[in-house]
């Protein structure tokens, strides 16, 4: 799951990019910041309180996730084109990863900051279930969720608070 959404979030955010408004708002920019982790915060919530509270709790989020997908699939296949396609399939299919020369720098400056954040929340939401229940003595699936909703929502509302700012400033505070 966690490398079929790396590859899948890569797409995303070149896609939003490309649709991205021409009048200099970053949209694009804003939401690619703000989805993922307002993604996760509002998968954790809601998953706690359905384990906790709904029917069939071990089988109820997978079947709403699934119908989640479907509808995404089917919208997926209605959104615009936004490059010329390359001729032939095979050619079609090849990866191209590359960094644009004068974004280099930033890049690579920027690239621990991402990776320990992205790991940190990893770690988070790996054994935070753990953490709340044993060493807070919160056996309860809702509070669970409600905490790790809460890590992943303060993440997005940052993304949404600096936005204003210039990304070399964002760059500098989130460093």
């Amino acid at each position: 799951q966690g490398l079929a959404t790396g590859a899948a979030i890569g797409v995303l955010v070149a896609y939003l990019l490309d649709l991205q408004p021409a009048d200099g708002r970053r949209l694009g920019s804003l939401v690619n910041s703000v989805a993922p982790a307002a993604g996760l915060g509002i998968g954790a919530l809601g998953t706690g309180l359905l384990v906790q509270y709904g029917p069939y709790p071990t089988r109820l989020t997978f079947a709403l996730l699934a119908g989640v997908f479907a509808v995404l699939a089917a919208v997926t296949a209605t959104l615009p084109e936004t490059v010329r396609p390359v001729p032939g399939a095979l050619a079609s299919l090849r990866p191209r990863v590359a960094v644009p020369a004068r974004a280099r720098r930033p890049f690579a400056a920027a690239l621990p900051t991402m990776l320990s954040t992205w790991a940190l929340g990893g770690l988070m939401f790996s054994v935070g279930g753990s953490v709340v229940r044993t060493v807070f003595d919160r056996p309860s699936t809702a509070v669970v969720g409600v905490v790790l909703g809460i890590f992943a929502g303060a993440a997005a509302a940052t993304g949404v608070l600096v936005s204003p700012l210039s990304p070399e400033r964002i760059e500098r505070l989130g460093t």
